[in-house]
């Protein structure tokens, strides 16, 4: 199912979607990452797991390696959403 060619091409998709989607949402709303940690934060939280997803799915060596980068971008995009709904970098520490 890997080698199917949307399996392959939905990740970029989605990954530039979140870019694009983040980076009008900021504009729009005037909200800076220099004025709002919290969305700093999320911005490199979100290319972290873009990274990890990377990993994860294609440039893994091994499936120990691709495991550890799954487990580890989902636990990023759980800090996302925490800083995206508590609007801090502690996430759901705050």
């Amino acid at each position: 199912m890997l080698q199917a060619r949307w399996v392959r091409i939905a990740p970029h998709v989605i990954d530039t979607l979140l870019l694009t989607l983040g980076v009008v949402l900021m504009v729009m709303l005037s909200l800076w990452p220099h004025q709002h940690p919290w969305l700093a934060a999320k911005l490199i939280a979100l290319l972290v797991y873009i990274g990890l997803g990377t990993l994860a799915i294609k440039r893994g060596r091994s499936p120990a390696v691709r495991g550890v980068a799954g487990a580890a971008a989902v636990l990023v995009f759980l800090y996302m959403l925490g800083a995206a709904i508590r609007h801090s970098a502690l996430s759901w520490l705050a």
